[in-house]
């Protein structure tokens, strides 16, 4: 789909700083321009903050495709592709000019896609450790449960036992006490 909207920006441009000034419109181009945001990418452009991973953590997701980071990696991406799919004019002046141009805007995004990957790390590491934390409260809240809700069974007979021994030792001091009267003792 980039490829077939790009073939048509730059459809009759004729040197390799038109179609590289088309290239980067159509990438840079805000949604509702026509450009990447509208034809190409349907997702946010807003990034997804307070996303609940745990009771006290929350986390900002740091990337979409609408980023600068990516759109400029795509950018030099598009730009070699237009050229292996012979889109752009056969000159060779103008394809090396090309390619040099798409090399330049690959090695000048690899910093800031670097910085988007760290970030991407960070919350990935918030969300493991969310994760992580999450399931050992789970496991400790089953054990909880657990001993709430189970009993020991030999404990419990025991104690059954005992109140049954204490039970008959309370009728027979009842029978024999219902059995005494003062004549008895006169």
């Amino acid at each position: 789909m980039i490829l077939s909207e790009l073939s048509a920006v730059v459809s009759g441009k004729t040197t390799a700083e038109d179609i590289v000034s088309a290239v980067d419109v159509w990438f840079s181009a805000g949604k509702g321009s026509g450009g990447f945001l509208d034809t190409a990418y349907s997702g946010s452009i807003e990034h997804l903050s307070g996303l609940i991973v745990s009771d006290d953590e929350q986390v900002t997701l740091p990337a979409t495709a609408a980023d600068d980071a990516l759109r400029n990696t795509l950018k030099g991406f598009a730009i070699t592709a237009l050229i292996a799919r012979d889109l752009v004019p056969t000159d060779p002046a103008l394809r090396q000019s090309l390619v040099k141009t798409a090399g330049t805007q690959l090695l000048a995004s690899d910093d800031d896609l670097s910085h988007l990957r760290a970030s991407v790390g960070v919350t990935e590491a918030k969300i493991s450790n969310a994760q992580t934390a999450n399931k050992n409260e789970e496991t400790a809240l089953g054990l909880a449960r657990a001993e709430l809700v189970n009993v020991d069974e030999y404990e419990t007979a025991t104690a059954l036992k005992a109140v049954e021994s204490q039970m008959k030792t309370l009728y027979t001091l009842t029978a024999r006490l219902s059995d005494l009267s003062l004549t008895d003792y006169i």
